[in-house]
């Protein structure tokens, strides 16, 4: 929880910010050159073709065809180059200052987090309640992290600025609420 500019109650947002920011870049990473190695290793097993074929049907308990196992690798090596690129996003968002950034990171959280509970739905209806609550919880602990990202980004239009002498621009504040005081006490 994002409380007293301070995330999970003892970082600095824009700290949790650029963790968070890492640590996509990191499981984008891994997700996206693991799954482009199943993939090639996949064509490239003409001889053993049912080993794969085989080893989903023990995992998911029913029949997955090869060319549905391809088309989920390549959804997921899209999804991992586009979290790759949001990723980036986020962190040159935050060193530059540029909030749009963390916003795109922000939007894409969002999709990724349906797409992840609608296979958890999915995975409930096969009776996989393990795996699907494990979608659940990390999607739960993924929200969290979009709340970061939203605090930082809702910082940033504010005018609060991040880094080592951070401070609220308060003076544009103060001048806004006494002009509107003024106002007020004229009429």
């Amino acid at each position: 929880m994002c409380f007293a500019e301070k995330c999970c109650f003892f970082l600095k947002l824009e700290l949790g910010c650029g963790l968070i920011g890492i640590g996509s870049l990191i499981f984008s990473l891994v997700l996206t050159i693991l799954s482009a190695t199943i993939f090639v290793l996949d064509h490239s097993e003409i001889d053993r073709k049912d080993h794969l074929e085989h080893n989903l049907h023990t995992l998911f308990e029913t029949y997955v065809s090869r060319s549905s196992i391809r088309i989920v690798l390549c959804i997921i090596i899209f999804m991992g180059i586009l979290l790759l690129l949001s990723s980036v996003l986020l962190l040159i968002g935050i060193s530059k200052k540029k909030p749009g950034f963390l916003l795109f990171y922000f939007g894409y959280g969002l999709f990724f987090t349906i797409l992840c509970n609608i296979g958890a739905l999915l995975l409930l209806l096969k009776c996989m309640w393990w795996t699907s609550g494990a979608i659940f919880i990390a999607s739960l602990v993924y929200i969290h992290f979009l709340v970061v990202v939203q605090t930082v980004y809702d910082g940033m239009l504010r005018g609060k600025v991040y880094g080592f002498a951070s401070h609220r621009k308060l003076d544009d504040d103060i001048a806004i609420l006494e002009g509107s005081l003024n106002d007020v006490s004229q009429e």
